[in-house]
């Protein structure tokens, strides 16, 4: 079954039950499946047709499941960009995916008016994208939505229209940490696989359960995880369109969500609220974290923070990328690691031969099964792929182990690996060493461009600069000594990017540059 097919299953099945949730106004998936089967009208009307690509320019509102089931059911190539994307680079991954009509809200046209001079754009109301405090507001701006002749307001248009047998992929980028965004191809059946693996260690409960959808879905993990799963079984999507500070924690208690899938950035902020502290969490049921390297400490103080809440989750932490659509494997929660693959995947780690490793023995992670891309848009030579046994292995540029439970252990990227003086030096040994401390928020070890071996680190409350240098000196001195960092910086918050991950791009041109916005900089 694809992807729009399982969902239309649903409104059949639960016509009144709510599938989304925003800014506390609720779409049934009765509604759900007449707002998805208007739209693939009106695409049809606009002249989009199989093959051709419609760009979601969207946050979480509404209006993204419907335009994205909408190009399953007509045949059109979904193309998702992060809907702040900076003007030329909103261009160049246009023009990168060869679109034929853009689908953005009406309040944030007028900034990417001339990244995407040119094209066809269809304008949604985004007013639920906006703070309460200013929405009425955007009633009284002048309207654009009639200006011109490439720009549509969409309206519902009526008739019938027949799903695509044969639905064409759709595209994702992948989140840019190391600085190029690859365009991902990926099936919709990708999809329909994570659904199954993922109900196989959740227990859901239809019209009941619901997922504090946080996470964008214009990436794999709000996508699979937080989207398509939820409305594949019947669940309610809590749709938050912006992380605000002052809002997200009142939403989460109000909304009371049975599910939470989260970047370490998310559950951090929910830490520093007071109000989760003192706050009944026994309605959450799941608690899933990935994305990037989620700290120990940062997950037991979750778990703390979850039991003195009442709540019977612990976090999960799972591993995957973009071009395995999201997580492959995810934690119990009670052993270190990732856990073992879901099923139907294989995760296998091999030495720089190509030899598969013993268990606890350090090689590259390579990934099998069926939520696989079929491979980088528009790059014909990127072939990350590799066949072992008959089978095709997605090899991730990951380090990692097996260990002796059978579960993954992430390690670092391989690109991370850092050499100094002829010797190859693990950051994370490095970052290990001060996050145990308890007030020491993140710690990233990089190379600055004279070669030298860096530690910046940012804290979680602050302190006189010299106890906080005493406490970071004193296990960094313990390591080896090539393991020593030459230059330690001290930081407010590390900068992150546009998935609200640590932007190691950023932290580089930090290093190299020593602005005036540094606390402190020493060396042992």
């Amino acid at each position: 079954m694809i992807a729009i097919r399982r969902v239309l299953s649903m409104v059949e099945k639960y016509p009144k039950a709510i599938a989304l949730t925003c800014n506390h106004q609720h779409t049934t998936y009765e509604e759900l499946g007449r707002q998805i089967h208007s739209a693939a009208l009106f695409l049809r009307k606009e002249g989009i047709k199989e093959n051709h690509r419609v760009a979601l320019i969207l946050p979480n509102l509404p209006q993204f499941p419907v335009f994205f089931y909408a190009c399953e059911s007509i045949g059109a190539i979904a193309v998702m960009i992060h809907p702040l994307t900076i003007g030329s680079k909103m261009k160049l991954l246009c023009d990168q995916s060869r679109i034929d009509l853009a689908v953005m809200t009406d309040i944030l046209y007028p900034k990417y008016r001339q990244a995407l001079k040119g094209r066809r754009v269809v304008l949604v109301d985004g007013k639920d994208a906006l703070p309460k405090s200013i929405r009425s507001l955007h009633f009284l701006l002048p309207s654009i939505l009639t200006i011109g002749t490439l720009r549509y307001r969409y309206q519902e248009p009526q008739g019938s229209i027949e799903v695509a047998q044969d639905p064409q992929p759709f595209i994702l980028f992948s989140s840019g940490t190391q600085g190029l965004n690859k365009g991902i191809r990926l099936r919709h059946d990708t999809l329909d696989a994570l659904c199954d693996q993922l109900t196989r260690i959740i227990d859901p409960v239809p019209t009941q359960d619901s997922m504090f959808a946080i996470l964008p879905f214009f990436h794999g993990f709000g996508l699979g995880i937080s989207m398509h799963t939820v409305l594949a079984l019947g669940g309610r999507c809590i749709l938050i369109p912006r992380l605000a500070r002052n809002t997200i924690v009142p939403e989460f208690l109000k909304e009371k969500p049975t599910y939470i899938a989260a970047v370490p950035q998310l559950l951090r902020l929910f830490l520093k609220d007071p109000r989760m502290h003192t706050a009944d969490l026994s309605f959450v049921k799941n608690v899933f974290c990935g994305g990037e390297a989620t700290p120990k400490k940062l997950i037991e103080e979750f778990n703390v923070l979850l039991r003195n809440g009442h709540s019977q989750a612990v976090v999960q932490v799972g591993y995957g990328c973009t071009e395995t659509l999201t997580a492959v494997c995810v934690s119990d929660g009670m052993a270190d690691g990732c856990g073992k693959a879901f099923a139907g995947n294989e995760i296998i780690v091999v030495d720089e031969h190509g030899n598969r490793c013993a268990d606890e023995q350090a090689g590259e992670i390579l990934i099998h099964g069926p939520i696989l891309m079929d491979g980088y848009d528009g790059l014909r030579d990127a072939d990350p792929f590799v066949s072992m046994d008959g089978k095709r292995y997605f090899r991730s540029a990951d380090i990692g182990k097996i260990d002796a439970n059978g579960n993954l252990v992430v390690l670092y990227r391989r690109d991370h690996l850092l050499k100094i003086n002829g010797y190859f030096v693990d950051p994370h040994e490095i970052e290990d060493a001060v996050l145990s401390l308890p007030d020491i928020k993140e710690a990233i070890a990089l190379q600055d461009e004279e070669g030298r071996l860096c530690l910046i680190v940012s804290v979680k409350q602050h302190k006189r600069q010299e106890d906080i240098k005493k406490e970071i000196t004193g296990p960094l001195e313990t390591l080896d000594r090539w393991y020593r960092p030459k230059r330690i910086l001290l930081i407010h918050e590390f900068p992150k990017n546009e998935m609200k991950k640590t932007d190691r791009n950023a932290l580089k041109r930090l290093i190299n540059s020593r602005p005036n916005g540094l606390l402190a900089e020493w060396s042992l």
